[in-house]
């Protein structure tokens, strides 16, 4: 486990999601805006780790994390 793969962007989340959580009221934007915050890190891991950059591919951990998110805001939004 290195940074630059889900670890990273797992923390990216969290963190975003409890600075704004005092901030936003609304849950289903702050989460939509937690997923645009994951695909930014996502798309960032490339050029975090030497080996994902090379092959220009992202962490697929991190990739994984992002679709489940992506989910279960479908979810949140269509019940």
């Amino acid at each position: 486990p290195r940074e630059g793969t889900i670890l990273t962007v797992l923390r990216v989340f969290a963190d975003y999601m409890e600075t704004q959580a005092g901030v936003v009221d609304d849950f289903s934007s702050l989460f939509g805006d937690g997923i645009a915050v994951v695909r930014s890190a996502v798309d960032a891991t490339t050029g975090q780790l030497d080996v994902l950059g090379e092959s220009h591919v992202v962490d697929a951990g991190a990739l994984g994390f992002l679709y489940f998110l992506e989910g279960v805001a479908e979810l949140i939004e269509t019940g």
